[in-house]
Protein backbone atom coordinates (compact mmCIF):
# COMPACT_ATOMS: atom_id res chain seq x y z
CA UNK A 1 0.00 0.00 0.00
CA UNK A 2 1.26 3.37 -1.16
CA UNK A 3 1.53 6.32 1.19
CA UNK A 4 -0.87 9.42 0.70
CA UNK A 5 -0.30 11.82 -2.31
CA UNK A 6 -0.75 14.17 -0.01
CA UNK A 7 2.71 13.37 2.04
CA UNK A 8 4.95 15.11 -0.58
CA UNK A 9 3.06 18.05 -1.11
CA UNK A 10 2.99 18.67 3.33
CA UNK A 11 6.81 17.16 3.18
CA UNK A 12 7.37 20.48 0.72
CA UNK A 13 5.20 22.69 2.17
CA UNK A 14 7.23 22.48 5.45
CA UNK A 15 10.07 23.47 4.21
CA UNK A 16 8.47 26.65 2.41
CA UNK A 17 6.03 27.90 5.55
CA UNK A 18 9.55 28.96 7.59
CA UNK A 19 10.31 31.47 4.48
CA UNK A 20 6.41 32.23 4.29
CA UNK A 21 6.05 33.34 7.58
CA UNK A 22 8.79 35.72 8.22
CA UNK A 23 8.29 37.10 4.28
CA UNK A 24 5.73 40.65 4.39
CA UNK A 25 6.68 40.73 0.48
CA UNK A 26 3.63 39.41 -1.41
CA UNK A 27 5.43 39.22 -4.50
CA UNK A 28 8.54 37.07 -2.92
CA UNK A 29 5.60 34.89 -0.83
CA UNK A 30 3.99 34.15 -4.50
CA UNK A 31 7.66 33.04 -5.85
CA UNK A 32 7.79 30.46 -3.00
CA UNK A 33 4.21 29.03 -3.51
CA UNK A 34 4.91 29.10 -7.31
CA UNK A 35 8.12 27.24 -6.29
CA UNK A 36 6.03 24.85 -4.11
CA UNK A 37 3.43 24.47 -6.69
CA UNK A 38 6.14 23.72 -9.55
CA UNK A 39 8.00 21.58 -7.48
CA UNK A 40 4.87 19.19 -6.12
CA UNK A 41 4.17 19.30 -9.91
CA UNK A 42 7.61 17.77 -11.17
CA UNK A 43 7.51 14.82 -8.18
CA UNK A 44 3.85 14.00 -8.82
CA UNK A 45 4.83 13.57 -12.98
CA UNK A 46 8.13 11.81 -11.63
CA UNK A 47 6.35 9.55 -9.77
CA UNK A 48 3.96 8.63 -12.70
CA UNK A 49 6.25 8.01 -14.94
CA UNK A 50 8.78 5.95 -12.02
CA UNK A 51 11.57 8.38 -12.66
CA UNK A 52 13.46 8.95 -8.83
CA UNK A 53 12.86 12.40 -8.01
CA UNK A 54 15.17 12.50 -5.03
CA UNK A 55 17.60 15.31 -6.66
CA UNK A 56 14.59 17.48 -7.89
CA UNK A 57 15.16 19.74 -4.33
CA UNK A 58 17.70 21.26 -6.55
CA UNK A 59 15.28 22.58 -9.34
CA UNK A 60 13.18 24.60 -6.93
CA UNK A 61 15.23 27.08 -5.07
CA UNK A 62 14.56 28.82 -1.89
CA UNK A 63 15.27 32.40 -3.22
CA UNK A 64 14.84 33.74 -6.36
CA UNK A 65 17.75 34.03 -7.77
CA UNK A 66 17.09 36.05 -11.34
CA UNK A 67 14.99 38.31 -8.95
CA UNK A 68 12.01 37.05 -11.56
CA UNK A 69 9.41 39.38 -10.91
CA UNK A 70 6.24 38.11 -9.95
CA UNK A 71 3.67 40.62 -9.88
CA UNK A 72 1.10 40.23 -12.75
CA UNK A 73 1.08 36.48 -12.23
CA UNK A 74 -2.32 34.65 -12.76
CA UNK A 75 -3.27 31.64 -13.33
CA UNK A 76 -4.47 32.35 -16.99
CA UNK A 77 -0.72 33.81 -17.57
CA UNK A 78 1.11 31.32 -15.55
CA UNK A 79 2.38 28.86 -18.37
CA UNK A 80 4.00 32.39 -20.39
CA UNK A 81 5.51 33.84 -17.04
CA UNK A 82 8.84 34.12 -16.53
CA UNK A 83 9.08 32.06 -13.35
CA UNK A 84 7.68 28.75 -15.47
CA UNK A 85 10.00 29.97 -18.43
CA UNK A 86 12.85 29.61 -15.68
CA UNK A 87 11.68 26.77 -14.18
CA UNK A 88 11.36 24.70 -17.10
CA UNK A 89 14.97 25.92 -18.34
CA UNK A 90 16.26 24.92 -15.09
CA UNK A 91 14.43 21.39 -15.03
CA UNK A 92 15.79 20.52 -18.67
CA UNK A 93 19.26 21.14 -17.64
CA UNK A 94 18.77 18.80 -14.99
CA UNK A 95 16.70 16.08 -17.18
CA UNK A 96 19.63 16.17 -18.98
CA UNK A 97 22.45 16.57 -16.42
CA UNK A 98 20.80 13.20 -14.14
CA UNK A 99 20.24 11.43 -17.55
CA UNK A 100 16.72 11.16 -15.69
CA UNK A 101 15.12 10.86 -18.98
CA UNK A 102 16.85 12.56 -22.16
CA UNK A 103 14.63 11.36 -25.00
CA UNK A 104 11.92 13.53 -23.79
CA UNK A 105 11.61 16.44 -21.29
CA UNK A 106 9.86 18.34 -23.63
CA UNK A 107 7.00 15.69 -22.61
CA UNK A 108 7.59 15.58 -18.85
CA UNK A 109 7.45 19.50 -18.57
CA UNK A 110 4.16 19.07 -20.90
CA UNK A 111 2.73 16.99 -18.22
CA UNK A 112 4.06 18.69 -15.45
CA UNK A 113 2.13 21.94 -16.65
CA UNK A 114 -0.96 20.15 -17.28
CA UNK A 115 -0.48 18.23 -13.93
Amino acid sequence: MTGSPLIPVANALLKYIPELLKEKDPLKQGYYACALAYSSAVKEVFEQENIDHSAIEIIVARSNPRNIDMFGFTLENALSHPFINYADEVLKRVIVAFKIDENKPNKLIKNIHVS
